[in-house]
């Protein structure tokens, strides 16, 4: 099975967790230079408050681009091909198209009004550049902000300087009431307040609390490692200590300090003011490339005098003194750290001489997580190990990368990129899995078993992305392969069933269903309940399609049993669009209907599963026609387009599907005439997938007002965005709202931010106003 995904409408970026202070003037600098350059880059040492900066500017111009405001953080990627993959994955792209090559990605942003914001390309900045300029060239509706410790260098580049934040000079006469306006001084108050909430600025106090702002030179990152320390330390000693340290660092000189010293200083004080086991805890999740979870840092960084039951106390202090921060996610927790304060742990690991250690313990324990994931998909926790994934994706990445770096590890890479298989096809990664797959295959320390299941992986992919002279090469490599190196452990079903597939993208459906035949036949297949059930979705569709109806239903019917006795939702929603399909077949269209919009259901669970949604909305289509139902058909088949159009793919390879589409699409023509059936197309292909969802299943609905003032905002809510809005009128949190309707915070997130665009507010404060005076007071 292949998966894609579609870009939510409002882009990615999150609420703002801690105050944005000052950048007035730099916020409506950057704002005015936004509105006539296409391609802005923020430069600034590390810690100067870059991100927030442009983080700030996008949100507030979010309004501004039809197609939203997207986030690309590059901090965690070091492999530089796979920069426009992790791009399109950043819009939300779920790829089965051979790979995101740059004028792929350029094309599908042609006609697209949309602001991409690009952070931290420095370590990337030669082949940032060349993915900027070929983007911005291939789409004239698009802008970027990036952030970098230099420019891109392009054509057309308008290069921001972002400066620390303002202090009083020297010799300023100050007071409690006088030097709030300076930024790093209300920053400094509003951190230190945070840890201390009694702290406050007295004329006491605010000589010392200036004096360490302008030590520091009103870095944001260092004020606030600074008021952190304000938790334990008066204004006075912390100025004492930063002057000592500062004095010898300049060898008493008065000069200013240059500020990528003072950041090196500072993260270095803060090191010297950990207990030993936060040090040695600090190098160690340095080695992580992005977030983590407890169990992983409980895993990989015991040993020594770091005991595993002090881990979580050392952690917390570390929490503590602002080196790790914490975010929740779906009632548990991640931590991460700043890339700055990262870079300075990974030195300490080298110079402890561990990185080595580290680095091959946090490869077994994801390659570890890796097989019990895939253990466990098939069951009912099919959505968390899903998320799972989705967080873990930047350590399952170096896992990978570190597994490929040692020639005694390749075998144990390519082990772990297969068990990952099917998280690569959920979360529109299978470009990368044939990327890891294809390095695989280039060392000449991989063994014949574990290149003969590479090669079998790679046809597969080759297949749903439709590289045919590929699959020719590499299925040739598999039979030669089969022949000398038989591998017992696979018995030829899955030679077998990529062969299958192969047929089936070349329409020979009758080789096709008799190698499915013999892939499912095979003993070793029968331990595999997902590779069963692909096997099976594949027999039942090509039977389908051949007009063997009865054959198709039962085998449809078996897969159900099996996903349900699982709780297995996935591969059941695809063998219900395939039971929709054989019901309209078989000339059921009611039936038909009910199975395909159950179908919808299941994939929304699972974040809206993009491909089988297109394919369902596509099936409709197809009902809605022959029902003389046009208007309906027309809109669904451009929400369909959408879909396919981001994906590179279409319909499960099978090439006698496109046929029922060509056939749809010339009823329509002929019942409502090109002009008609071009707009209403045009209006499906306009429709978010929530909302094309919404109108599938038959819920949508439209709100009334009597307001003159938002008569021209209001927009159809659908049932699950009526069901949050009234969520955020009874005071709830994303967090809560989530855990109420058993969904992700990400989805909760996303359609309180459709809810917001569609009426037209800003605040949820006016959702829960217009709640009450739409329906009266929503009982809590």
């Amino acid at each position: 099975m292949s998966h894609t995904a579609t870009p939510r409408g409002v882009g990615n970026i999150g609420a703002e967790l801690t105050s944005f202070v000052g950048r007035r003037q730099e916020t409506t600098d950057l704002s005015r230079l936004l509105a006539v350059s296409r391609l802005v880059t923020l430069i600034g040492v590390g810690g100067v408050g870059k991100t927030r900066l442009v983080l700030r500017v996008a949100s507030e111009r979010r309004r501004d681009f039809r197609d939203g405001v997207w986030f690309v953080d590059l901090a965690p990627l070091d492999d530089e091909a796979l920069l426009t993959q992790t791009v399109a994955s950043a819009l939300g792209l779920q790829d089965q198209g051979t790979s995101w090559p740059i004028s792929r990605l350029a094309q599908f942003l042609h006609d697209k009004a949309m602001l991409l914001v690009v952070d931290n390309c420095e370590h990337l900045r030669d082949s940032c550049a060349i993915l900027v300029d070929a983007l911005l060239r291939g789409a004239p509706g698009l802008r970027v902000l990036a952030t970098s410790r230099q420019s891109l260098g392009l054509m057309g580049e308008h290069v921001f300087p972002v400066q620390p934040l303002s202090v009083p000079e020297e010799g300023t006469a100050i007071s409690a009431g006088s030097v709030l306006h300076y930024e790093a001084v209300k920053l400094f108050v509003e951190r230190a307040r945070a840890v201390r909430p009694t702290f406050e600025l007295t004329d006491d106090n605010v000589r010392a609390v200036t004096a360490v702002c302008r030590r520091l030179d009103g870095i944001p990152l260092a004020i606030e490692l600074a008021a952190a320390r304000v938790r334990a330390l008066s204004v006075n000693d912390l100025l004492e200590r930063l002057e000592d340290r500062f004095h010898l660092l300049t060898g008493g000189s008065k000069a200013v300090l240059p500020r990528h010293q003072t950041l090196r200083e500072l993260i270095g004080w803060s090191w010297d003011l950990c207990s030993p086991e936060e040090q040695t805890l600090w190098a160690r999740v340095s080695m992580f490339p992005s977030e983590f979870d407890f169990p992983a840092a409980e895993a990989i960084c015991v040993g020594g005098t770091l005991d595993r039951r002090a881990i979580l106390d050392v952690l917390t202090g570390l929490v503590e003194k602002t080196i790790v921060t914490v975010q929740e996610h779906g009632g548990g927790v991640r931590y991460r750290m700043l890339e700055t304060l990262r870079e300075y742990g990974r030195a300490q690991l080298e110079l402890a001489a561990e990185v080595d250690e580290v680095r091959e313990k946090h490869r077994a324990y994801f390659r570890g997580m890796a097989t019990v994931a895939r253990a466990n998909w098939f069951s009912a926790r099919q959505k968390e190990w899903l998320d799972w994934f989705r967080l873990d994706h930047s350590n399952l990445r170096m896992a990978v990368e570190t597994s490929f770096d040692e020639p005694a590890l390749v075998d144990s890479g390519i082990e772990l990129v297969s068990d990952l298989w099917v998280f690569w096809f959920a979360s529109g990664r299978t470009p990368e899995a044939r990327h890891w797959l294809d390095r695989g295959l280039r060392s000449p320390s991989i063994s014949a078993r574990a290149r003969t299941g590479a090669l079998a992986r790679c046809a597969y992919l080759c297949v749903i992305q439709q590289d045919l002279v590929a699959v020719r090469s590499i299925t040739d490599q598999l039979e030669n392969a089969a022949a000398e190196d038989w591998d017992p452990a696979d018995g030829g079903w899955s030679t077998a069933f990529v062969l299958a597939l192969a047929a089936m993208s070349e329409g020979e459906l009758a080789r096709a269903d008799e190698l499915l035949g013999q892939a499912y036949e095979a003993d070793s297949v029968q331990g595999d309940l997902q590779w069963v059930q692909d096997i099976r979705f594949c027999m039942a569709l090509v039977k389908a399609v051949r007009g063997d109806l009865t054959d198709a239903e039962a085998i449809g019917q078996e897969s159900i049993r099996t996903a349900d006795s699982h709780g297995e939702v996935a591969s059941k929603s695809y063998m219900l669009w395939c039971l929709g399909f054989t019901a309209w077949r078989a000339g059921q269209p009611d039936e038909a209907v009910t199975r395909t919009r159950e179908a919808l259901r299941l994939g929304r669970m699972l974040e809206e599963d993009p491909f089988v949604t297109a394919s369902c909305f596509e099936l409709l289509a197809w009902i809605a026609a022959a029902a003389g139902e046009s208007e309906s058909s027309a809109c669904f088949l451009g929400a369909a387009e959408t879909i396919w159009s981001r994906s590179g793919a279409f319909f499960m390879t099978i090439r006698q599907l496109k046929t029922y589409r060509d056939e749809c699409t010339a009823t329509l023509h002929a019942a409502m005439g090109e002009d008609r059936f071009v707009r209403t197309v045009a209006a499906g292909r306009g429709m978010s997938a929530d909302e094309a969802i919404a109108q599938a299943l038959g819920e949508s609905r439209v709100e009334k007002s009597d307001r003159g003032d938002t008569a021209g905002i209001l927009g159809a809510l659908t049932r699950r965005e009526s069901e949050v809005a009234d969520l955020v009128a009874q005071g709830l949190t994303n967090k809560e709202i989530a855990a109420r309707l058993v969904i992700s915070q990400r989805t909760a997130e996303a359609h309180v931010e459709r809810i917001l665009n569609k009426l037209g507010f800003t605040s949820r404060v006016q959702v829960a106003a217009w709640v009450v005076e739409q329906r009266g007071p929503v009982a809590s």
